[in-house]
This record gives C-alpha cells, structure tokens and sequence, in this order.
C-alpha cells in the first residue's frame, strides 16, 4: 500500500488482496487523515488489487467521511464485482463503471 499527497488531494494505491491482513497499513495511512486537513479528494487506485473482501469493504466504510470527496479507480473485474454486489458504486464513484455513486 502506498500513498501520495499534495495537500489538496490523497491517492492511496493498493496492490495485492484487500482484506483483514490490510487492515494495520490501512489504518496507518487513513490515521494521517484524522491528523492533517481533510483533504478534498481521496482516491483509492485499485488497479494492482487482485481481491477484495468484506474486510476490504469495511476499510473503505471506515474513511467515507474523512474526505469531502472519495473515488474509487482502475477496479479489476473481481474486485468491482465485489464493489457491485455491495452496492458500493452507490456509496463513492467508481472511475470506469458501476454508474455514478447516488
């Protein structure tokens, strides 16, 4: 997991599963969010995330109000499919499908 910032903005790549084992270096990086300005826009880049779980969903959850904005972007099939049946693409954007967030 890696994070890049410009004090406007925040994109957090995630390569690999997204699951319960994720869940100490998320909480390392979204801690920086309680600690700094909120920022306007999060982006969590899925392009390198194999697979997510429930776990994963719940990551996600945890930050929805810790930013004004929050997109989702480059989701493999299985993971949007995941995103998908969570309904998620109804909670942030989804760059690239799902339709937009409600």
């Amino acid at each position: 997991m890696t994070e890049t910032a410009d004090g406007l903005s925040l994109r957090i790549r995630i390569s690999g599963r997204f699951d319960f084992n994720s869940q100490c270096a998320f909480q390392e990086v979204t801690r920086k969010m309680d600690a700094a300005e909120v920022p306007k826009l999060v982006s969590i880049d899925l392009t390198d995330t194999s697979f997510m779980d429930s776990a994963g969903l719940g990551m996600l959850l945890s930050i929805k109000d810790k930013a004004l904005r929050i997109e989702l972007v480059g989701a493999t099939d299985q993971v949007r499919s995941t995103l998908e049946r969570a309904n998620f693409h109804r909670l942030f954007p989804v760059a690239g499908g799902l339709g937009p967030a409600a």
